[in-house]
């Protein structure tokens, strides 16, 4: 695949900043050095080596072509106008802010450019993401190659704007609650005599095996689990005990309460 001609900045490399750059670098689709930002912070010398370092928003903005928004909600207002004059309609505008609708971002601007949203999670950083992606009509013209960037980070998925308080829920917020049964299970494996390095090997080892069982065969993982039950057997006494426990009805609560408060931080923008 031919690698991508365009300079890629992403202004605040806090937080999931720094990841983005870092997958987007190790996965060379591009061929140019990827700039980040970061206003009242120093850079590493390993990021220097890695990295174009600026503490200048409009110079990355003058100097690239495709704009990673990756600051704080709080921070998001003041950098759009900070950088607007730099922004012309050859910029690609790619938001990972949560809660600021395209319409937000557009009026902010002010100007006819193409915005994406994101909704990358935690995972990014060892390339696993899963990115849900919304475009405005400019935007569409660039699904391929937005597409292309966030692939290099793990997977995307192609979803409606109205759709992304759910997102922020279930693929924001999703690691944590996958961390929180890997931390019962270890929990689990410890109570039972293992120690915590074969704990963790174990609880992290069953759920990405599990993972890619459906990843890759596509099936039901009600239709996994009858291969891995036996009449009378000890999985299915187990899972029969958790279902009595309430493991899908907590699990189908708590994504519920989450994304009723995804919703109303949603309506405040």
């Amino acid at each position: 695949m031919p690698k991508l001609n365009q300079r890629i900045a992403i202004l605040g490399s806090r937080g999931i900043g720094l990841p983005i750059a870092e997958g987007i670098t190790n996965s060379e689709i591009t061929e140019n050095k990827v700039i980040i930002t970061r206003k009242n912070s120093s850079f590493s010398e390993k990021e220097k080596e890695q990295f174009i370092c600026y503490h200048d928003n409009n110079l990355a903005v003058k100097e690239s072509d495709i704009i990673i928004v990756a600051v704080q909600p709080k921070q998001f207002n003041d950098l759009i106008k900070e950088i607007r004059n730099e922004l012309t309609d050859k910029h690609i505008l790619i938001s990972i802010v949560s809660g600021v609708n395209i319409s937000d971002i557009e009026s902010l601007v002010g100007k006819n450019i193409a915005v994406i949203r994101t909704m990358p999670n935690t995972a990014i950083k060892v390339g696993q993401s899963m990115t849900c992606l919304a475009f405005n009509k400019l935007g569409e013209n660039f699904k391929s190659l937005v597409q292309t960037i966030f692939n290099s980070v793990g997977q995307t998925l192609l979803i409606e704007e109205a759709q992304f308080p759910e997102a922020t829920v279930l693929c924001g917020s999703g690691p944590a609650f996958v961390f929180e049964f890997l931390n019962g299970y270890i929990l689990a494996c410890i109570q039972h005599g293992f120690n915590k390095e074969q704990a963790m090997q174990i609880a992290s080892q069953v759920t990405k095996g599990a993972a890619e069982i459906i990843q890759k065969t596509k099936n039901d993982p009600a239709l996994e689990i009858k291969d891995v039950t036996t009449p009378g057997g000890c999985t299915i006494y187990a899972l029969v005990e958790m279902q009595h426990a309430g493991l899908n009805s907590a699990l189908l609560k708590g994504i519920e309460i989450g994304i009723e408060k995804a919703k109303k931080l949603y309506s405040k923008t």
